[in-house]
């Protein structure tokens, strides 16, 4: 976590340009205990947009949201419409509930005051077909 606050801080220091700094890795973002901590250090040492892109299925804990809510912008994913399509589209955890994916982002959506990106994965054959196939 130090290395890389102090090589950002160096960059800012040295060129320090860009539209955005996006947190990403191995992974989910939200994960890491200290993603917040990252975030707060974007905020406060440039003007530069923070995203934390994310599937969102972290968001039923509170303190993951107010973590995520140092962001500038956060991407959520969405790819499904119930439980079933969510176990398809994404093989989830087990204990993973498509239904408390979408309570985390409404949640996070009341109180968080920057952009939401959503996100929407299309799956030929599955979520993307013409609508008179549905009919």
């Amino acid at each position: 976590m130090d290395s890389v606050l102090t090589e950002m801080g160096e960059w800012l220091k040295w060129d320090g340009q860009a539209d955005y700094i996006t947190l990403t890795g191995s992974g989910e973002p939200t994960l890491h205990s200290r993603f917040g901590k990252v975030l707060e250090f974007i905020r406060s040492k440039t003007t530069i947009l923070a995203v934390l892109p994310t599937s969102g299925t972290t968001l039923k804990s509170r303190q993951v949201r107010e973590a995520a809510a140092c962001a500038n912008v956060v991407k959520v994913s969405l790819s499904a419409w119930d439980q079933a399509s969510y176990g398809w589209m994404n093989r989830p955890h087990i204990e993973l509930q498509f239904e408390q994916l979408v309570a985390g982002q409404k949640d996070f959506r009341v109180k968080f005051k920057g952009q939401i990106w959503m996100e929407v994965f299309l799956e030929a054959g599955m979520n993307s077909m013409p609508a008179t196939e549905y009919e």
